[in-house]
């Protein structure tokens, strides 16, 4: 499920309008259909920051996970009008997630437990302990099989839906596990942490596929396209980096090894209005950049036909290489 993270957030709406945006130079001229952007609603209850939502299936709920401790279940649909249920946790809650086929929300918190809440009624199902510090990040797999959750102890810990077991504890990382995603086939996951790498693991047996290095800082998301061909990663260091991903990387250690070049990438650098984009030359190993002026709004669209990802933040990028 995609995160957005809003830090010093009190509120947040479901649609945001292109708001403190560089002005586009006058010579320039907007190319492709027109987007439009609007708010919606404007959610208001929670007293502290807001550090993760995340929509139901069917996009009829929306919930929220919040420093105040609780997580507010939004109605969308018929219902909006209707006060949010609420999931209260002893201490912040910092991520949050719904299951493929909406029955469960898994919750992370400050406390190091992973949570997993009956969706219809907000019963407390499952408290997953294990972690030794605060979880920062978790993650159903598209499959239903398996959460994957991370945090402050370097760990990323993959959980049994079915039964809550621990499946296996991998120790990922030489700082704070930030992000983890599934691919959309469950076969791989992606864990991003302050050590400046994304890892990628076979789902199957917790070894590892493969490490990506090239951010500057802290990688603080990394995400899967819908085919799976691409990871998406950013960072401190101000870029977005998009990594192919080759089938070559769901072998399992007895398998043949990767291939050196299994992984390539590209990256944008947002700085002042200039989106530059990067990547490396196949035949000198250098890099080649491009850069062009865009406008850098931000802005978020929903639908009922929104997968169950997490909310996204889309920014129009005009490089080209």
């Amino acid at each position: 499920m995609k995160t957005f993270r809003s830090l010093g957030a009190l509120t947040f709406a479901l649609a945001v309008g292109a708001a403190g945006c560089r002005s586009r130079p006058r010579e320039a001229q907007p190319s492709g259909p027109a987007i439009s952007a609007r708010l919606e609603r404007r959610l208001s209850g929670h007293t502290k920051h807001v550090w993760s939502v995340a929509f139901s299936p069917d996009g009829r709920t929306l919930a929220s996970a919040s420093v105040d401790g609780t997580v507010r279940l939004w109605p969308l649909g018929g219902g909006a009008d209707a006060a949010p249920r609420v999931l209260r946790h002893p201490q912040g809650v910092t991520s949050v997630d719904v299951s493929p086929d909406g029955t469960r929300i898994a919750t992370a918190s400050y406390d190091g437990i992973v949570r997993v809440w009956r969706a219809r009624d907000g019963v407390l199902e499952r408290a997953l302990t294990g972690h030794s510090g605060t979880v920062w990040t978790l993650e159903f797999s598209p499959d239903g099989r398996w959460l994957a959750s991370g945090g402050e102890d370097k760990t990323v810990r993959v959980w049994r839906v079915s039964d809550g077991a621990l499946a296996r504890t991998i120790p990922a990382h030489d700082r704070i596990v930030w992000s983890v995603a599934f691919s959309p086939d469950s076969r791989l996951l992606a864990s991003a942490s302050f050590d400046r790498t994304i890892k990628l693991w076979r789902v199957e047996d917790g070894s590892l596929a493969r490490v990506l290095r090239g951010h500057g800082q802290a990688v603080l998301e990394a995400r899967f396209t819908p085919d799976g061909s691409l990871l998406v990663s950013g960072g401190d260091d101000s870029t977005v980096r998009v990594w192919r991903v080759a089938a070559s990387m769901i072998r399992s250690q007895g398998d043949q090894p990767i291939n050196s070049r299994s992984a390539s990438s590209m990256s944008w650098k947002v700085s002042d209005g200039v989106i530059a984009a990067r990547r490396p030359s196949r035949k000198s190993g250098r890099s080649i950049s491009r850069a062009s002026r865009a406008r850098t709004c931000k802005w978020v669209r929903s639908s009922r036909q929104a997968t169950r990802k997490k909310m996204s933040v889309s920014m129009p990028v005009t490089a080209s290489i």
